[in-house]
């Protein structure tokens, strides 16, 4: 992953743990947000906007053709643990 684009998520206090749990990852161009369903299957990457870019016209999420809304993280939920509902994926 890009040093500045791993430090800036690091900032925003994404782990490396979690980084590499998640599959998140830099393509060279955005931040590559992998989301799987309730069983953990990936049916889809959601893409963030480089945070440096200063294309203020590219919009800030896209998202792959057929993807649809979702959970993000639903499989880790466990019984009797609390859940947190959060603005987006790296607010999570």
């Amino acid at each position: 992953m890009e040093d500045k684009i791993k430090t800036w998520l690091l900032e925003r206090n994404i782990s490396e743990k979690v980084l590499g749990d998640s599959g998140i990852h830099w393509n060279g161009n955005k931040i590559v947000i992998p989301v799987r369903d309730v069983d953990g299957k990936f049916i889809f990457n959601k893409y963030r906007k480089n945070p440096f870019s200063i294309n203020s016209e590219e919009p800030k999420y896209t998202y792959e053709k057929g993807s649809t809304s979702s959970l993000y993280n639903a499989y880790n939920i466990q019984p009797n643990r609390p859940v947190f509902i959060v603005e987006g994926e790296l607010d999570s």
